[in-house]
């Protein structure tokens, strides 16, 4: 771990270090995504439930089943929800922003993006962008995911397609926020819509033999045939590391992995 820059120079900052094991394939299922796809139309709303978004990953609420939620977000504020995506699935989205009468005609803006399971940025494909201003008038904002979710896709050569390559539960992240320079505290209630489209694909075929990645007779006797579940889902070896009170800063993302064709 490495400090960059001089901010919070003087001061100890809690990291939280995660890390996921993934073995070797012997068949990556179907292959990455070619192009990116166009968005998908916005999901029909539903009668709504009311929510608690999380503040940060680790406290996002259980994973959002397709329908309506509906919470309130304060301006400075941030909200993690949890969707599940499947080999071969993608997510989209809809966002509804009542008017407020009390705000100004451009009182903040409200952002939403995507993170993989493994809480690297995942660039939606958004019509309408990935913010929208927030003031009197009623808004929407919708966005969908531009890739199927695939193992191969990792080895794809579009940046924006990689993080889509590990199946589990993806982040719809939004943030509230005001000018800045200008205190004027508000919160809106937020509806917000979610859906997966497609149906599941077949995932890759794991090794079935520890051997097959490197592992010496010591460690393949000890070692699992399939990683262990957690989230529902295998992962690269990931490093992160997060601040507190809102402050968080990627300090590593360590990957590696040995295919089946590179066994020794």
């Amino acid at each position: 771990m490495t400090r960059v820059g001089d901010a919070f120079a003087a001061q100890a900052l809690p990291l939280e270090l995660a890390f996921r094991l993934e073995p070797a394939v012997t068949d990556p299922g179907s292959p990455a995504v070619a192009e990116l796809a166009p968005q998908l139309p916005a999901p029909a709303a539903a009668k709504p439930v009311e929510i608690d978004g999380g503040t940060s990953f680790n406290d996002a609420p259980p994973r959002l089943e397709p329908g309506t939620y509906t919470e309130t977000v304060g301006s400075g504020e941030t909200r993690y929800y949890r969707v599940r995506l499947g080999w071969g699935q993608r997510l989209t989205y809809r966002v509804g922003i009542p008017g407020q009468p009390g705000l100004g005609i451009q009182a903040g803006a409200l952002y939403a993006t995507i993170a993989s399971p493994l809480r690297q940025p995942a660039e939606p494909s958004s019509g309408s962008d990935s913010s929208i201003l927030v003031g009197r008038d009623d808004h929407e904002l919708s966005g969908s995911t531009p890739a199927r979710v695939r193992y191969a896709n990792r080895d794809a050569a579009g940046s924006r397609v990689q993080p889509y390559s590990v199946d589990g539960d993806f982040y719809l992240v939004l943030d509230l926020s005001y000018p800045i320079g200008i205190e004027m505290p508000f919160s809106v209630p937020l509806t917000i819509t979610v859906a997966t489209d497609g149906a599941t694909e077949p995932g890759p075929t794991y090794a079935a033999n520890p051997a097959t990645y490197g592992a010496t007779p010591a460690t393949a006797a000890a070692a699992p045939a399939r990683p262990e579940p957690t989230s529902g889902l295998p992962g690269w070896a990931l490093a992160a590391a997060a601040g507190v009170a809102g402050i968080a800063a990627v300090a590593a993302l360590a990957l590696r992995r040995r295919r089946a064709g590179q066994a020794r």
